[in-house]
């Protein structure tokens, strides 16, 4: 039986201690800090169930926002940032979250290459059969925000070729069982289906897999993120004929059996990391920074809030750099309201310039665009890194 209405507050308001926000505050950051709430809960319900002390944090980054993606949307989970349930070695994965090996290539250019080329080339090897470890390739170059920029290199603090490519890319092809492959998606995998477990908790399901089906799933996710950085490969030796690697680096996974990258990027000190804006807009490679510092945490008012909640370990080792700006939504103020029911909840949003309060249940139903140079601004703020590269945009494909 569903607890009283005020009750299932209660939960949400408690889950929220659990959320520390980078984010710019906006109406679509609100909205992910809002459903996210949903899922903490989730989370936390099924690790009391199952005898776990520590409770699962997200961190969000300053690209914070709502997901596209309507299934993981639908399961309590927002976009950009960190979802930590554990110490990394517990052998349990949520499966709701919906890991795909999404991620952005990079490479350098000693030339600019002639656009007309690249877009038959791109035709052409999306009419071709291409197989990586036996298992067909999508050519999944024009689905969703997926893409190939073109910039030329304005700034830079090391010395490398003109122009840079980026080639952002997923594995559609993994998303289900195919063949002998585990699928990341439990509900198009047949094979998690039989392995997971399910437990009902007062905002819904949650479904996870433990011990040896967590490793079995974990190797599965890594196949699938091997898979993804080797696509993003073939895509760049075959549209470009000067291509130097600079990196590769997979935003939304698992580095872990406790760990969720929601868009982001889980960064090493020395490394390169892209920030790809708007297709208008300059993009970035970052160099990262650990964060977050203690100081920051004060700034934010971290500190006492993870000091209580065990969180602050994680949080400065958070160490984590978003790879574009997220959505935004121009006809969105903020969230003013926010009613639960049996379909799930409906959020209501003040519209600029209006006094009217629109109710939605997702964020598919309202125009959206990508945020730009405010998401920098915040990374720079917050100290989470330093630009190292400053990128022009010349053209994007997205055939």
């Amino acid at each position: 039986m569903n607890l009283p209405y005020k009750a299932r507050l209660s939960l949400l308001e408690e889950a929220g201690k659990y959320q520390f926000s980078m984010g710019l505050g906006d109406a679509s950051s609100q909205l992910s800090q809002a459903n996210m709430r949903f899922g903490l809960s989730k989370i936390h319900h099924a690790q009391e169930e199952l005898g776990m002390e520590e409770k699962a944090i997200f961190i969000g980054a300053p690209d914070e926002c709502v997901t596209k993606n309507v299934r993981r949307w639908q399961n309590g989970f927002g976009y950009g940032g960190k979802l930590i349930w554990g110490n990394g070695k517990e052998k349990l994965i949520f499966l709701d979250v919906l890991p795909n090996a999404c991620g952005i290539l990079v490479g350098s250019l000693d030339s600019m290459p002639d656009c007309d080329e690249v877009v038959e080339r791109a035709r052409s090897l999306m009419a071709t059969k291409h197989f990586i470890d036996d298992v067909k390739v999508n050519m999944d170059i024009n689905r969703s925000n997926h893409f190939i920029d073109v910039f030329k290199v304005v700034e830079s603090d090391m010395k490398m070729p003109p122009y840079v490519c980026l080639v952002h890319s997923g594995t559609p092809e993994l998303r289900g069982d195919n063949g002998d492959h585990m699928g990341m998606y439990f509900h198009q995998s047949k094979m998690i289906q039989e392995r997971m477990e399910t437990i009902t908790t007062q905002f819904g399901s949650i479904n996870y897999v433990q011990e040896g089906d967590a490793r079995e799933y974990l190797d599965a996710f890594d196949f699938a993120n091997d898979f993804s950085k080797k696509k993003r490969l073939l895509f760049a030796g075959e549209l470009f004929d000067d291509f130097k690697f600079i990196s590769n680096h997979c935003h939304q996974g698992l580095p872990s059996y406790n760990e969720m990258l929601l868009g982001v990027n889980s960064t090493t000190p020395k490394g390169r990391f892209p920030l790809a804006l708007r297709a208008n807009a300059r993009g970035y490679m970052l160099s990262a920074a650990p964060n977050l510092s203690e100081e920051m945490m004060e700034k934010l008012n971290f500190k006492q809030r993870a000091e209580q909640t065990g969180a602050y370990d994680k949080l400065v080792k958070a160490n984590i750099l978003p790879h574009g700006g997220g959505y935004t939504f121009p006809m969105m103020e903020s969230l003013v309201d926010m009613k639960m029911g049996k379909g799930g909840p409906l959020y209501g949003v003040k519209t600029t310039g209006k006094e009217a309060v629109i109710y939605l249940s997702g964020p598919t139903q309202f125009p959206f665009t990508y945020r730009g140079g405010e998401v920098l601004d915040r990374i720079l703020e917050l100290e989470l890194g330093r630009v190292s590269v400053v990128l022009e945009p010349v053209w994007v494909l997205n055939c």
